[in-house]
């Protein structure tokens, strides 16, 4: 799927009200209509046995169901463009009018959907009897000739007076209703195919009439801000693969992929939730692990790597011994309540079991995982006796990833929730990583060990020969991650699961 493709499909949910959840506390848009100061109800669109109608003045209602291709929430209503807007087409100048100096002129070749072109400018002198074709802050401007025809730009932070062209619509929304909302739904699919549908085939024009006549799905106006602010936060990560120039073929491929990458980089940064004063830091979530850590292991002692942050350097403190300085492994900044820690701080690697022989247990093998970004794998049941010998070890919990290539790159990871007997052995090639704290939000480490970062660190560490390289338990064990305090640590994991299943769905589109 091309970018194009999925902001299209974004566009497309947010209209069906599928892209954010409905609150029934919301006042219904039928009452937000209603209140409007400057709404238009000539025109009336309303449901009546699962059809559609319309009804303008004193007509008898008629019937629009081919008109409206999607179903809408309860709480949402329809109307025509019209209705909420106030629509001018520009004035007709002259260009043997223009000047080099006065008032801006924004002709049709004069914007797109990025903003104004500066390169060939032109002016018209200022005339008060032109006020009714002045540009104002917050308009939606179209273009209703030529080969763009339907291109929109929201116009924001004017810092000069300008009068619209002919042929470029200015459309006013009216007070109450979310401009941001109504130009995103004038960039949708669904409008410009109206536009495709009723253009001059031969001059590529669109009527006022027909730009006055579009069908706008009104939410109740909080949840138009919600649909706003969720379109600009996917906007965003599809625009960051846009700037990498990758060609289209290896897009469609790749992309889906490459979004979720990038909302993992975000999410280790600190970027994807808020950080909330009120949690417990990181740090007292690291002394409890400690804690824990000594009961597991009481018989050896344990040399605790310390990492602490001091006049803007990061240090290493290895038991007794003398601080080190690992600037030169810190990725990126984290916030001021997360803490850098080694895998080996908060996790056994590779443990061993120790059950009865006849107890039937979960059998992986490495084909049973399977890969990405999904948490998801199958087993086989065998009795202890038959695999605990010359097998990796692991029990309910655990977090297992592949070691090998290639399944370490294709991410065959899984966390084990579901075992038999709670226990299990598999193939050899996976490293089996216990968190020392039950607590520990395994979905936040799993999430860790399927990111960019830390597959590009195994690939770069793998030993070996061709074909059978793999990365070694030490460099799993010194591998830094950030910890955030475990309440933060739930809400990075629940928005993650919650922006992979809206890629999963646009995809799917």
């Amino acid at each position: 799927m091309k970018a194009e493709d999925l902001k299209n499909s974004i566009l497309q949910l947010a209209m069906q009200g599928q892209l954010v959840p409905q609150d029934p506390n919301d006042e219904p848009a039928s009452v937000l209509l209603r209140n409007l100061k400057d709404y238009n109800n000539k025109s009336v669109i309303y449901n009546e046995n699962n059809h559609y109608y319309e009804k303008i003045g004193k007509k008898k209602p008629i019937c629009i169901d081919e008109e409206i291709p999607f179903d809408i929430p309860d709480s949402w209503e329809l109307c025509r463009l019209d209705n909420i807007c106030k629509l001018n087409g520009g004035f007709a100048f002259k260009s043997t009018e223009f000047t080099n100096s006065g008032i801006r002129i924004i002709r049709i070749s004069d914007f797109d959907e990025n903003g104004f072109k500066n390169d060939k400018i032109v002016y018209y002198e200022n005339n008060n009897n032109l006020d009714k074709y002045v540009l104002e802050d917050d308009d939606i401007i179209m273009a209703m000739t030529g080969g763009t025809v339907g291109k929109t730009f929201h116009v924001k932070g004017l810092t000069q007076k300008m009068y619209v062209n002919q042929r470029v619509a200015d459309i006013k929304v009216i007070e109450g209703i979310a401009t941001d909302y109504i130009y995103s739904i004038l960039q949708s699919a669904f409008i410009k195919g109206i536009i495709h549908k009723n253009k001059n085939s031969t001059n590529d024009n669109i009527s006022m009439k027909t730009i006055k006549s579009f069908i706008i799905p009104i939410p109740p106006i909080n949840e138009q801000y919600r649909i706003v602010i969720k379109i600009k936060e996917l906007m965003g990560y599809i625009n960051n693969y846009e700037d990498l120039k990758i060609s289209w073929d290896i897009l469609n491929s790749d992309f889906p992929a490459k979004l979720k990458s990038s909302i993992l980089q975000e999410a280790f940064q600190g970027k994807l939730v808020h950080q909330d004063p009120n949690d417990e830091p990181a740090s007292v979530l690291l002394e409890n692990i400690k804690h824990e850590k000594a009961k597991l292991v009481k018989t050896k002692k344990i040399k605790d790597s310390v990492i602490y942050m001091e006049n803007g350097h990061y240090y290493e403190r290895v038991g007794r011994q003398e601080p080190i300085c690992i600037d030169n492994e810190i990725p990126f900044d984290i916030p001021d309540s997360w803490e850098w820690v080694r895998v080996s701080t908060i996790a056994q690697i590779n443990p061993r079991n120790k059950i009865d022989d006849n107890l039937t247990v979960s059998f992986i093998p490495m084909p049973l995982i399977n890969e990405g970004y999904d948490n998801s794998y199958s087993y086989d049941v065998k009795k202890w006796s038959e695999i605990k010998k010359g097998y990796t070890h692991f029990a309910k919990n655990d977090i297992a990833i592949a070691k090998i290539t290639p399944c370490f790159e294709n991410q065959k990871s899984a966390i084990f929730y579901d075992l038999e007997n709670d226990f299990g052995a598999g193939t050899t090639e996976l490293h089996i990583i216990r968190p020392f704290l039950s607590d520990f939000n395994k979905e936040y480490l799993l999430y860790i060990f399927k990111s960019k970062s830390f597959i590009d660190y195994g690939v770069k560490n793998f030993t070996g020969t061709a074909g059978q390289k793999r990365i070694g338990k030490k460099y799993v064990e010194n591998y830094l991650i950030p910890v955030p305090p475990l309440n933060e640590q739930k809400r990075i994991v629940d928005k993650v699961e919650q922006l992979f299943e809206c890629v999963d769905v646009l995809i799917d589109e």
